[in-house]
């Protein structure tokens, strides 16, 4: 599932480094439309995280779409599903330390209170 953020020049004090993050996103796009420079950015469902950080940069913009597999989304659905992600995955990665631990020496200390005793 791939996620993609496209916005255009705005007013915003902030576009300036908003756009200079993005560019350094591998994934960036500049291109022209109906005489607009368009920027995007894609995010594969891996990158959540960071689409998440992005969404924040331009969430009060106007002029800004959001595509989930290149089709056109409504924000609300796009943040929705980045944040259903995160948060499943975080959930998992919680519920796989309670299970093992945090660090390896967490896991081998569940482990030995595990075993059952020498005879």
């Amino acid at each position: 599932m791939t996620l993609t953020i496209e916005f255009m020049r705005t007013r915003s004090p902030v576009f300036a480094r908003v756009l200079s993050i993005a560019r350094t996103i591998p994934t960036f796009k500049e291109r022209e439309s109906d005489g607009l420079t368009l920027y995007s950015v894609d995010f594969k469902e891996k990158d959540f995280e960071s689409a998440q950080a992005f969404f924040d940069h331009v969430r009060g913009w106007k002029g800004v779409a959001f595509y989930i597999d290149g089709k056109v989304a409504p924000r609300l659905r796009a943040v929705r599903l980045v944040f259903d992600r995160c948060l499943g995955r975080a959930i998992h990665e919680s519920r796989l330390t309670q299970q093992f631990g945090a660090t390896p020496s967490d896991f081998i200390r569940k482990q030995r209170a595990q075993e059952p005793p020498e005879a």
